[in-house]
Parts: structure tokens; C-alpha cells; sequence
């Protein structure tokens, strides 16, 4: 089963009551968050760099033209006399130097997407705690709703005896007080939840936090072959066209530049990409180790408070409590016990029940950081 909740919100003014449940609450969130909404952006924009990543580099054509025609002297002469030079320079890659560079793209997409993954399991046990502490809040409204309604109908009783003179203002004051005191201003009907027990292993490796340092590492790695790549050669495939400038018309040339890593060797990129594997390293082991620590507490604070509930739902009967309640109305207003009893036993049942609704919100949101600390959903409701 699932938490009911009834939103009485932006609905209020115009007199409608919206039924929201857990799911659906979560649907409004994945669709209405801003901050949501603005890390989506930030994998669409990692999804932008993968595809430019996968792009080859555009072939350069360049185009010389005599300035000064020396046969008819002409100046900026483009007849079929004049000299022209037409060239071609397209970049080779070698090494892996642009499959490495896509891996990194591709890389750094999966540390977005974990990001954003960790985003939504921090608001979304936010929301769910702050809609479990709603939902008990309206519980005992609820509570208190039914028992205005039972000591309105003592008010209305004594206030009739009143009238005729058979008892004091005082106590039909007190039974007032005590009413207002209860009234919440606002009343809403909320559905009951079942706790499910705990289903699958502690394994965190589908934990976005700890899935994102894996990632990082990832990309660290990925980074570190792509610089180390860059200290090769880079080779350049060159044409070239001369239609009178030499000894024969139209003359075409094909060659190869390469570039001689002389000082540039890339050493400090690849030095800082070492450098960051290894940092990776011990924030991955850190990272993997506080979210053990988290599951092991949030775990174990759930189990207490599990235990707890139970052991105050075995000691305690409703039915029973319910008519107790009940038969205790009844006696006051036949005048068979006093004011004074009367008042201490309804504090007594009040506390009873607020202290049973305390405990039971205390397992749903022991559960809820059950469920965050693990980074999935190990206890349903």
C-alpha cells in the first residue's frame, strides 16, 4: 500500500480537496522542480560534447594568388596566365588520440547523469520525509477532529444543565478551554500505510554518490590516455596544386607533415592526469566507505525503531481504548464520575494516542533514510 495525503493548498480557494499519494507526489516533483528541471540541462549539455567530441576535424583548403603578373605586368591578374597556388591540409589522428578524446566525452556524460541521479536521491528523501511527517501531522488532526466532536457533544450536554441551574459555569468552562485547545483549524482525511519488510542486499554500488566517484575515476582514466596520446606526433596529410607557377602546368603535389615533439612532449597535462587518477582513487575508497557508514546507521536506526513500534502495538489494544474512551463520556455526562477525573483520563488517551502516531512517523521516516542511504528502495509502503 501506499501513503494517501490530502492537499488542501492552492485547491483551498476554490473549495476542491486533491487527494495526493506518494507516487504521485514524486510524479510532481520529476516535473515541476526547478533544480530538477536545471540538471537536465547539464546532461544535455554533456550529451552536446560527446557528439562534438565524435566530430573529425574540417579540412583546411587554401587558395595563393601572384600579386604581380611579370609576363603582361599585371597586378591581381586571374586569367589563365597568372600564377595560383591551391592547398589542402586535413589533420590525421593517430594513437587513439580521437577515440580516447570521445571516450572522455562519453566519460564526463555519465558523471553528469550520476550527478544528476545524486541530486534527485537527496530531494527526493527530503520529499518523501517532509510528505511521511505531513501525513502524520494530518493523522493527528484527524485524532483530534474525533475528539472535538466527542467533547462538543459533552459542551452541548452540560451547557443544557447549565441552562437549568443543575451545575456550575466552572465546569462546562473547563470542558470549553479544553476544546478550544484541541481545535487544529484544519481538518483532512488522510488513508492508512503498510510497512514492508526489508527486501535485497546492502550492495551500493547503485549508489549515485558512490556510481559517481566510480564514474570520476572513469574519467580520470580515460583523461590520463587521452593527454598521454597527445605526446605523439601529429601527422598531416597536405595537397598542394600549381597551374604556372614552376617548370609544368598544373602541377599537383601530395605530402605528409609531422610535427617533431621537440619541447612540447605534453609532460604537465599528463602529469596532472596521474595525478588526478590517484585522487580518484581515494575518493572513490572515501566515498564508498561514508555511504557504508550511512547504511549501516540508517539501517540499524530503522530496525530500533521497527522494534519499537511493535512492541508498543503489542501492549496496546484500540478497541479497547476506544471504548474505555467512550464509556468514560458517557459516565461524565450521567454525572457519575467528576471533572477532575474526567479531564485526567482524556489527557492520559490523548497522549496515548499522539505517542502511538509519534512512533509510527518515526519508522516511515526511518525508512525514508533507509531508502536515501542506500540509494534505492529497500522498504516499500
Amino acid at each position: 500500500m501506499f501513503l494517501g495525503l490530502l492537499l488542501l493548498g492552492a485547491c483551498h480557494a476554490a473549495g476542491q480537496e486533491v487527494e495526493l499519494t506518494l507516487h504521485e507526489a514524486d510524479s510532481l516533483f520529476m516535473a515541476r522542480n526547478l533544480e530538477v528541471i536545471a540538471a537536465r540541462y547539464g546532461i544535455s549539455a554533456a550529451d552536446a560534447q560527446v557528439q562534438q567530441a565524435k566530430l573529425f576535424a574540417n579540412p583546411t583548403i587554401s587558395i595563393q594568388e601572384n600579386v604581380y603578373n611579370r609576363g603582361n605586368r599585371r597586378y591581381f591578374d586571374l586569367g589563365k596566365t597568372s600564377e595560383q597556388i591551391v592547398g589542402v591540409d586535413q589533420l590525421i589522428y593517430i594513437a587513439g588520440q580521437h577515440a580516447n578524446a570521445v571516450r572522455a566525452a562519453r566519460a564526463n556524460r555519465e558523471v553528469a547523469l550520476s550527478r544528476f541521479d545524486d541530486l534527485l536521491r537527496t530531494l527526493r528523501g527530503d520529499l518523501h520525509k517532509t510528505f511521511v511527517s505531513l501525513y502524520f501531522a494530518q493523522h493527528n488532526m484527524t485524532l483530534y477532529q474525533s475528539e472535538i466532536i466527542s467533547l462538543r457533544k459533552t459542551l452541548d450536554a452540560l451547557l443544557e444543565q447549565v441552562s437549568k441551574g443543575n451545575i456550575s459555569q466552572i465546569e462546562a468552562a473547563r470542558i470549553q478551554a479544553l476544546l478550544l485547545s484541541l481545535n487544529p483549524g484544519c481538518i483532512a482525511n488522510i488513508s492508512e500505510a503498510d510497512v514492508m519488510g526489508i527486501a535485497g542486499d546492502d550492495s551500493l554500488n547503485n549508489r549515485p554518490d558512490v556510481r559517481m566517484a566510480i564514474n570520476m575515476q572513469s574519467l580520470a582514466a580515460a583523461r590520463l590516455k587521452e593527454e598521454r596520446s597527445k605526446a605523439w606526433p601529429e601527422l598531416h596529410l597536405t595537397g598542394n596544386y600549381d597551374r604556372n607557377g614552376g617548370i609544368y602546368p598544373n602541377y599537383f603535389t601530395v605530402g605528409v607533415t609531422v610535427s617533431v615533439p621537440l619541447f612540447n612532449r605534453n609532460q604537465g597535462n599528463i602529469r596532472l592526469a596521474e595525478a588526478a587518477v590517484e585522487q580518484c582513487k581515494q575518493q572513490t575508497a572515501d566515498t564508498r566507505e561514508k555511504a557504508m557508514n550511512d547504511l549501516t546507521v540508517a539501517k540499524e536506526n530503522f530496525l530500533r525503531c521497527l522494534k519499537l513500534e511493535k512492541s508498543v502495538a503489542d501492549n496496546y489494544d484500540k478497541a479497547n481504548m476506544e471504548r474505555l474512551f467512550d464509556g468514560v463520556n458517557e459516565n461524565y455526562r450521567k454525572r457519575n464520575i467528576s471533572l477532575l477525573e474526567f479531564v485526567d483520563f482524556y489527557n492520559t488517551y490523548k497522549d496515548a494516542m499522539l505517542e502511538m502516531a509519534s512512533v509510527r512517523e518515526n519508522v516511515f521516516v526511518a525508512a525514508e533514510e533507509l531508502n536515501t542511504a542506500a540509494g534505492r528502495e529497500v522498504v516499500r509502503y
